[in-house]
């Protein structure tokens, strides 16, 4: 509408997700954690899964998964819906999430990063704000490593990347869940709170209708 906009981003339980777990475990393979409907784009996450030979838990239930499953290579395995507990222990344990799908938000990302967990993802939509940092163009994103185009080559790029500034200290689950915090709850509160003071006083200060 050519209009500016102030932006609300939704809550996302980031105190459920970070919390430290029991007995840590060893991270290891992709997850994927999506509805799986063609637009999700899961069948490039497996189609990357498949050409680099990375184990790729699929968390996730819908019309495709016959499709998804035909597609996928025997280190792919698709595990359906999840509990949260169950949920939240796929996080802990994965070397990264992938995430080749467009969306205004996204939620896994953030509870993924929350948990510690990288994320490997196509720079659109909303991660370019939930993983990446609007305010810093041209800098590496410190949720982890967004990729330019939806194809294997970029993701196999992406995952080289990764794998390079984690060698070098970065993306440590502490840096993680500091971006995850910017979209957690009491981070939506406060933005709650003053847009409702700034409409306030947008109206007080409006001329009556006549």
């Amino acid at each position: 509408w050519h209009r500016p906009a102030a932006v609300l981003h939704p809550p996302v339980d980031v105190d459920y997700f970070a919390a430290p777990a029991a007995a840590p475990s060893p991270r290891r393979g992709l997850l994927c954690v999506s509805a799986l409907v063609p637009y999700k784009r899961v069948d490039l996450a497996v189609a990357f899964a498949n050409r680099a030979g990375l184990p790729l838990c699929v968390v996730g239930a819908g019309s495709a998964r016959a499709q998804l499953q035909a597609s996928a290579g025997p280190q792919v395995r698709f595990v359906g819906k999840l509990s949260r507990p169950q949920l939240r222990q796929a996080y802990r344990e994965a070397a990264a999430l992938i995430f080749c799908g467009r969306e205004d938000f996204g939620m896994a990302p953030v509870e993924a990063m929350a948990a510690g967990c990288p994320v490997l993802g196509v720079g659109q939509g909303g991660l370019l704000e939930t993983v990446g940092d609007p305010q810093a163009a041209g800098s590496p994103s410190p949720g982890g490593v967004l990729v330019p185009r939806a194809d294997v080559r970029s993701l196999s790029a992406g995952w080289a990347q990764l794998g390079a500034r984690q060698a070098r200290g970065a993306l440590h689950p502490a840096a993680l869940q500091a971006q995850a915090r910017r979209f957690d709850r009491a981070s939506f509160l406060r933005g709650y709170r003053t847009h409702l003071a700034a409409m306030g006083e947008s109206l007080s200060s409006a001329p009556p209708i006549r």
